[in-house]
């Protein structure tokens, strides 16, 4: 991370974050967290055998959507103890 500035705490935890966003987070684990979540989504987009609609797609989306908000929040949570 030579020349990139790290994210704020406000930023990491936005709603989305591109990849290259998410490679400026600081803390590894949640760093690690948010990265697998993009990668599931971006298969997601990619599979053209399971997603055959774009109802499907924002369906799948969705629930990976709420995923990550769980996991998020979880993570928040602990870092406050």
């Amino acid at each position: 991370m030579e020349d990139k500035e790290f994210l704020t705490e406000e930023e990491q935890f936005r709603k989305v974050l591109s990849k290259k966003e998410i490679e400026r987070i600081q803390d590894p684990a949640l760093r690690e967290l948010r990265m697998n979540f993009w990668q599931e989504k971006y298969k997601i987009a990619l599979d053209t055998k399971i997603i055959t609609s774009d109802a499907l797609l924002e369906e799948a989306m969705a629930k990976i959507a709420k995923e990550e908000e769980t996991a998020l929040a979880e993570y928040k949570k602990k870092l406050n103890k």
